[in-house]
């Protein structure tokens, strides 16, 4: 029976070479049939290097960021509901954390004996992405929203790939060479991606898509809009999110777990969320009930789904394809969120989202244009 050698470590592909060398061990040895055989009808299906098992694992990152956006436009749309009912956005973050913990902590501790080991450094920076992320991301995000408009929120949103970009560039983590075409397409896409994002937030124009549903539509949130401070805090979260991303892409290098890191930061920012419902709603005993409504599938779903699930896909894309790949995703929440609200809610489509989405899907394939250029260089 041959042996297989092994550079870095990939499951599937340690999985797919077991049950091939397992099957070549069955034919071989009890019935008898010769290898050169076997070895022959293998590389005429296909399971050899360039495999169907090889190509489903270079999919997977694009797989994995493509389900983060539409996780991302159900937790909106939950979100908005559940918030419309009364719900307060700390207690959101408190509870979603939790529940994230509690459903990730025991697989953790299955298999404490296989994680890599945690040194002082690496515990340090997995407590700042349990600030950066759920401490400061989601509370200043929330408390910027209710006083700056949804156009500014969608702005500052679209921006996140640029901002992660540049970040990515001055650490070290996307190398960017102004001279060659690879780098241009990156930067480039990364600036138009940016300007749809702004198209989308800023300007409407006239309505090509209208419904009787959106005529009814008026504020009446009765919050007093204070542009200053909520802008403010709105970067803030902006910035910390960025932030959170770059530093996510150094841990998992270091401390290559995901499902662990998950955990782990899950953990934090349900330690930090807690102490800010405490002294935001210690006096609301209405926010500390739960009922079977809106409220509990929020709550659920922002755990189990958001915090959980897709926190740990956004980590393995990370750590396949780095945090600008993420990133640079982000905006088609926004397209996603479009065409939800004009098929299922009946809402109007402007000029301006149909130009800002056409911007963004141009962007985003000149970027992942640029990335994979770059790859097939470093392969080459």
């Amino acid at each position: 029976m041959r042996m297989r050698s092994y550079g870095a470590v990939n499951f599937d592909r340690i999985l797919f070479d077991h049950v091939i060398c397992v099957s070549e061990t069955i034919l071989c040895d009890h019935l008898h049939v010769p290898y050169a055989l076997i070895s022959t009808r293998i590389e005429s299906l296909g399971l050899g290097q360039a495999s169907w098992i090889e190509k489903l694992r270079k999919a997977l990152p694009w797989i994995g960021v493509v389900f983060l956006q539409l996780v991302n436009v159900g937790n909106t749309i939950i979100t908005k509901a559940a918030l419309s009912e009364g719900m307060h956005f700390s207690m959101l973050s408190c509870f979603r954390n939790m529940i994230a913990s509690v459903a990730l902590l025991p697989i953790v501790f299955i298999q404490r004996h296989s994680l890599p080991n945690m040194t002082m450094g690496i515990f340090l920076q997995i407590l700042a992405l349990g600030v950066l992320e759920p401490g400061l991301d989601q509370n200043f995000l929330y408390a910027g929203s209710k006083q700056t408009p949804a156009g500014f929120l969608s702005c500052m949103a679209g921006v996140r790939p640029a901002l992660t970009f540049i970040a990515a560039w001055i650490c070290s983590l996307e190398t960017v060479r102004l001279n060659q075409r690879h780098s241009q397409a990156k930067l480039i896409g990364t600036i138009i991606m940016a300007g749809g994002a702004i198209i989308i937030g800023l300007y409407s124009g006239p309505t090509i898509s209208s419904s009787f549903h959106s005529d009814v539509r008026e504020q009446v949130s009765g919050v007093k809009e204070d542009y200053i401070v909520g802008s403010t805090y709105v970067f803030i979260s902006v910035v910390s999110y960025v932030l959170y991303i770059i530093l996510s892409g150094k841990v998992v290098m270091k401390y290559p777990a995901p499902l662990a890191l998950t955990a782990y930061v899950c953990l934090t920012g349900a330690i930090i969320d807690t102490g800010v419902a405490l002294a935001s709603e210690v006096r609301r005993k209405v926010s500390w009930s739960i009922g079977w409504n809106i409220t509990l599938l929020c709550y659920f779903y922002g755990g189990l789904v958001v915090s959980a699930l897709a926190t740990y896909v956004q980590n393995m894309v990370i750590n396949s394809k780095g945090p600008v790949f993420v990133t640079a995703f982000s905006p088609l929440s926004m397209i996603l969120a479009i065409l939800f609200g004009l098929i299922v809610l009946g809402e109007s489509v402007h000029l301006g989202s149909v130009i800002g989405a056409i911007l963004i899907i141009g962007g985003l394939f000149t970027l992942l244009w640029g990335k994979s250029r770059r790859e097939e260089v470093q392969v080459s």
